[in-house]
């Protein structure tokens, strides 16, 4: 009977239990696969002419072309394209179901060179691409069109919009109709596609192992050097891919004409198991090792949108292809003819096109688009500028081009040549190919008519515009040939003047790092160059002509050409050219770099009554400011710095050019779990806190989201949060994602978060402020861009912080920010312990373009690369007036920063260490630095004098810091350079003024006396000029336990209780604790008597306590004398003068006897989550884990079918 009675509550247990956790779901709509991928079932059509380099039986490369890669193999075993900040360089495409997989993977690849290569981080439009080059695309006739419309395509395609410059167009140029195609076709964009490569074929199942071992090192090389490499293999379906490990592996073209498909590769793993693929014909990959893949097919295919494809697949090797090259376009015009004609090879060694000038503008030539037929081709040109004679064209090289690979490639000329006719003629010399080594010559690529309804003439292939020659003296027209000889003239206008002297900068705004800056003068009065005479100056007025140098500087018809050479990187900046002839100047501006241009980066704010906030970084410039507010009374200003006066709008306006639109908001007070998480439904409010808020562990849904960011202000009032705990993937934080909004004097305790990338109290923050804010006893864990207070932290500025958290992390990790950009952190500290991968620091993990000051660290780092004790890795960065105590740990790792980034230009001065640095590349201040700015300032910075060298293996001067012995160490006269007046104390060792800590503890008592079971209320006050008021609480013995705010007594007799500040200042009380129940029977936790068995009656209750006390029982507050009367949950009893309330566990109903029907309601409430409330949830956790589950309606539903007893001695306090 009893087990059929147990047997039954486990029914209907398990019937809640489906209840409870039966919920459906449905999966989202996802583009088709089974794409007609219209690449390769009819080859002779859709497999580019371009890289057939001769029969499949001689295309197996030879190991010589491929001698000096083997050599210099070095790869890593792992590699994957990635930001600056770890995270994927590019976002995962999703085509559709358009038929273009080869337009959005080309697309891919040339946002993966401007990114790695130029940190142009623009998104383009693969359907400009389809639209342009498709001649049935909407109505009438394209003239570009060479494919039917939303069909296959090849990289040859692409090759040829990009030559062409049709394109790219930026993806929110996205055009739906022919005619705004062509509206936006010709110089659409202000990149130059310079140079794209084709590579040889090799074929898997015949080629040699080195064979196939070279080409997997060249397209290594290529990956991590030009950015992804375009590719064609069968579609990640069908019989050859498996499933469980998004892997694919072919052995014949047949698979691959089943479903044809471009992709790119973005990575390796050497280490991906051969096992780990689908077996064809019979038999796994020889290798281990896989390409990593990214498909077009969005993120929700895949591992995430990606695919591994064996060393050994039959396609691979086929269609590499990519870019090598992109650059600022620094030309106005492009001649060409048929331009995205198909293109095919004809027998000759020279070609030649003649261009009828287009307008009226003096032009002058600056670079010429040639397409190479093979790998190693070199090739001549020739120019006559005046006219369209070929024998009149001369050599504008002084030696051979080389072109590493077949493809395209931009010569650009070594100097302008102004075209002086109405005509003029462009020849190039195929000097000759190597290929399967055999030397080729009399291959020119040509293009063939463009496969539409337009006739040839109307596509622009016609009489005395195209030829060839095999001597130079005797030339064939390509018309009767119907072709056009694939050859790109690229001109600048030469722009007149109503002035007598005016310079033109081609590259007004120049990349950092940039050597050459190219300039057209127009003069009226002076023929000879040396007559013009150029100055450069910067912000400050400061000459700094010496850093540059003239090259090919000529005159012609009263233009002066050349460039300016920079003799040394240009700090980012806004620079003056002054051009003089005689006593005639002329003034134009450029500017280097994108990060400290003039340039407004975000117009809009909030700022509360009675509330200030720094809005420095909303403005890039080196000019000086001036800021001005247009209403007083609404909002002031200084320095930056605004300050909300009355609810209202008004405007900042700086340097009388400049607005930021200002809202003041009056505040919205905060007092409760409830009311914080409010915050998500108006991001755009100023919120200040009333109390402390204690979440009690729940588990947090970030507040702010990348579309929908927190723009407001929270104000914590001194408060602070606690008790929280936060999950997720990116901008995972308290505050997900924070963008113009500011978070202040507020402190976070006891917070978990758990995420991948930008995590922190704050995921990501941009245009925003942090100050006075802190973390403590807290720990924050991810993969990339993880700090204990921000993740990433872009355009915003940090001040007066601190953390006493952990971090772990893998890149770019932060005691206070993991990834910093644009920003500035001052005034702040470290105490945690920070563990992670590269790029790792006590105050920051990755810095570029900011500002670090007045900073210390005392919490160990350890890492793997690039470890140091205020930043891991800084590039353009500076720091100053700051100091590391803990220990380093790592690889390039120093006690200041780890590694210094080429191309920096930082000011590195005023610092000291005392930690201990171990590891290899280490340095007491600076780990590595190989940085090409050899004028960067570092000096006066001091390390203790051991076993480490103040700075590792570096390529910068820094004699003007030095070690000191300890003793020496600990004397100001030996810190040349430091304020000790303004910004340094000097204590045992130098201590920043600006960083205030607690400087005094008051305690409410210094004795207490309580019984077992009685809390006291932790209230110790520390005296602090700062948000710092953090009192840590230790105890001499376990007869005290401490929860939450509380002290709870937990047996009889006396504990000494220990008050500390984080810097060490503390005091001590004395607690007596008496046991006036004198009982091991029942548990006592905050003014509770737990465990008491169900059916005990009051005699009973009082037999098992002290005999001695006084002891007064309530009902419902009436006094309760019956001593058979049932003890019940909700009672309330007074024992000496002490009150507590009794708790049955199991007696959810109040009757004092667990029952079936407690069980139910039990049951009903982890359903319904009603019908239980106050104490009676407490009589409901029957296993005291503060939680009410079915694990504790188990163990009543076993207590009523078995007997036994629900008690046991609580020892949780």
């Amino acid at each position: 009977m009893k087990k059929l009675l147990y047997l039954f509550f486990i029914v209907i247990l398990f019937n809640i239990n489906i209840i409870e956790t039966n919920s459906t779901y449905s999966l989202p709509e996802m583009a088709p696969v089974n794409e007609e991928y219209v690449i390769s079932s009819k080859e002779e059509e859709v497999i580019p002419p371009l890289v057939r380099a001769g029969k499949e039986d001689n295309l197996i490369t030879k190991i010589d072309e491929y001698s000096t890669i083997i050599k210099n193999a070095n790869a890593p075993t792992f590699f994957k394209l990635t930001n600056s900040n770890g995270g994927n360089l590019l976002s995962v495409k999703n085509q559709g179901s358009a038929n273009l997989c080869w337009a959005f993977s080309a697309t891919s690849v040339l946002e993966s060179n401007l990114r790695l290569k130029n940190n142009i981080y623009t998104e383009y439009n693969p359907y400009h691409i389809n639209g342009v080059l498709s001649y049935t695309y909407s109505n009438g006739n394209n003239i570009y069109g060479t494919k039917t419309n939303n069909t296959g395509g090849n990289f040859e395609h692409d090759m040829l919009y990009w030559a062409s410059n049709l394109g790219p167009v930026s993806s929110y140029q996205n055009s739906t109709n022919l005619q705004s195609m062509q509206n936006t076709m010709v110089n659409a964009s202000n990149v130059s596609i310079d140079e794209l490569y084709l590579l040889d074929k090799v074929y898997n199942s015949t080629a040699s192992t080195t064979t196939k071992a070279a080409f997997r090192n060249e397209v290594k090389s290529l990956l991590q050097n030009y950015g992804a490499v375009y590719i064609h293999a069968a579609a990640p379906q069908g019989s050859y891919f498996s499933s469980a490990y998004n892997s694919v592996y072919t052995t014949s073209v047949y698979q691959y004409n089943s479903n044809p498909h471009a992709m790119i590769i973005v990575g390796w793993n050497d280490n991906f198991s051969r096992y780990n693929f689908v077996k064809s014909n019979g038999s796994y990959p020889s290798i281990d090792g896989a390409w990593i893949v990214q498909n077009s097919w969005g993120s929700a295919y895949g591992d995430n949108g990606y695919y591994y494809y064996s060393y050994e697949d039959y396609m691979i090797g086929l269609f590499a292809s990519g870019i090598k090259k992109t650059s600022e376009k620094l030309y106005d015009n492009t001649y060409q003819y048929n331009p995205t004609g198909s293109l095919t090879y004809i027998n000759s060694k020279y070609a030649a096109n003649i261009y009828n000038k287009i307008n009226d503008k003096k032009e002058a030539i600056t670079s010429v688009g040639i397409f190479s037929y093979a790998a190693n081709t070199k090739v001549n040109v020739y120019i006559n500028r005046n006219g369209s004679s070929l024998s009149g064209a001369t050599k504008v090289n002084s030696s051979p081009i080389s072109i590493r690979y077949a493809g395209y490639y931009t010569y650009y000329l070594p100097e302008y040549l102004e075209i002086t006719g109405d005509e003029f003629a462009v020849i190039v010399e195929y000097v000759t190919y190597n290929v399967n080594s055999q030397t080729y010559k009399y291959s020119v690529p040509v293009h063939l008519s463009s496969h539409n309804s337009l006739s040839e003439e109307e596509v622009g292939i016609l009489p005395n515009q195209s030829f060839i020659s095999t001597n130079k003296s005797s030339w064939q027209d390509t018309y009767s040939y119907g072709y056009s000889v694939a050859l790109k003239v690229h001109t600048t206008d030469l722009t007149t003047s109503s002035k007598s002297v005016e310079s033109f900068i081609k590259n007004s705004k120049i990349k950092s790092g940039d050597s050459k800056i190219y300039i057209n003068t127009y003069t009226s009065n002076v023929s000879n160059a040396s007559a013009v005479t150029y100055k450069v100056k910067n912000t400050k007025g400061e000459d700094i002509t010496s850093n540059f140098t003239i090259y090919d500087s000529k005159v012609v018809n009263n233009y002066a050409t050349g460039y300016l050479k920079v003799k040394s990187p240009l700090k980012d900046g806004i620079y003056t050219l002054i051009t003089t002839t005689s006593s005639v100047s002329n003034t134009k501006v450029f500017v280097v770099g994108d990060g400290y241009a003039t340039n407004l980066l975000y117009n809009t704010t909030i700022v509360g009554t009675n509330y200030s906030r720094d809005i420095n970084s909303y403005i890039e410039t080196y000019e000086n400011i001036t800021w001005k507010s247009s209403n007083n009374n609404i909002v002031t200003v200084k320095d930056g710095v605004i300050t909300g006066v009355s609810a209202g709008k008004a405007n900042i306006i700086i340097n009388n050019k400049y607005i930021i639109k200002v809202t003041v908001k009056d505040p919205i007070t905060i007092s409760s779990v409830s009311e914080f998480n409010n915050i998500r439904n108006d991001l755009d409010e100023y919120y200040i806190l009333n109390n402390d808020i204690d979440f009690s562990n729940v588990t947090f849904t970030p507040i702010g989201t990348s579309s929908k960011p927190f723009t407001g202000i929270i104000d914590g009032n001194n408060k602070k949060i606690k008790n929280i705990k936060v999950k997720g993937n990116d901008y995972t934080g308290i505050i997900g994602y924070v963008k113009g909004g500011a978070i202040s004097n507020i402190g976070f305790e006891n917070v978990v978060v758990e995420a991948s990338s930008s995590a922190g109290i704050i995921g990501y923050m941009t245009y925003g402020n942090v100050s006075n804010v802190y973390s403590y006893n807290s720990s924050v864990t991810g993969k990339n861009n993880v700090g204990s207070l921000v993740g990433y932290f872009n355009s915003s500025t940090m001040s007066d912080s601190f953390s006493i958290s952990s971090v772990s992390a893998d890149n770019n990790v932060g005691g206070l920010v993991g990834y910093s950009n644009l920003s500035n952190i001052y005034r702040s500290y470290n105490k945690g312990t920070i563990s992670a991968k590269n790029n790792v620091g006590g105050i920051v993990g990755f810095t570029y373009y900011s500002n670090l000051k007045e900073l210390y660290n005392e919490g160990r780092v350890t890492g793997t690369l690039s470890v140091g004790g205020i930043v891991g890795n800084m590039n353009t960065t500076n720091l100053n007036n700051s100091y590391n105590i803990a220990n380093i740990s790592g690889s390039n790792a120093g006690g200041i920063a780890g590694s210094l980034e080429n191309n920096t230009s930082s000011n590195f001065y005023n610092t000291y260490n005392i930690g201990s640095i171990t590891g290899t590349n280490i340095g007491g201040i600076i780990g590595y630095a190989v940085v090409s700015n050899t004028n960067m300032k570092l000096y006066n910075n001091y390390d203790i004098k051991d076993d480490t060298h103040i700075f590792g293996n570096i390529n910068i001067d820094y004699t003007s810091s030095s070690e000191l012995s300890q003793s020496n160490m600990k004397s100001s006269s030996y810190y040349n350079g430091f304020d000790f007046s303004n910004v340094w104390n000097m204590k045992t060792y130098p201590e920043l003024k600006s960083i205030k800590h607690p400087t005094n503890i008051i305690l409410s008592n210094t004795i207490y006396n309580v019984s077992v079971g009685e809390k006291i209320t932790l209230d110790a006050s520390i005296v602090s000029d700062s948000i710092n008021k953090i009192a840590i609480y230790s105890l001499s013995n376990s007869n005290a336990k401490i929860s939450k705010d509380y002290l709870v007594a937990v047996s009889k007799g006396s504990i000494v209780v220990t008050v500390s500040t984080t810097n060490g200042i503390s005091k001590t009380f004395t607690v007596n604790i008496t046991n006036d129940l004198n009982t091991d029977k029942y548990n006592f936790k905050d003014g509770y008597i737990l465990g008491i068995k169900d059916n005990t009656t009051y005699k009973n209750f009082l037999n098992n306590i002290n005999n001695n006390a006084t002891i007064v029982l309530y009902d419902d507050d009436k006094v309760v004398n019956d001593m058979d009367s049932i003890i019940k949950t909700n009672m309330k009893i007074n024992v000496n003068d002490r009150n507590y309330i009794l708790i049955v566990l199991g007696d959810v109903n109040g009757d004092g006897i667990v029952k079936m029907n407690d069980v139910m309601a039990i049951a009903k409430y982890i359903v319904e989550n009603k019908g239980i409330t106050g104490n009676y949830l407490i009589a409901a956790d029957v296993n005291y884990d503060n939680n009410i589950k079915m694990n504790d309606v188990m163990k009543i539903s076993k207590y009523l079918v078995e007997g036994g007893t629900l008690w046991k001695r609580y020892i949780n306090y």
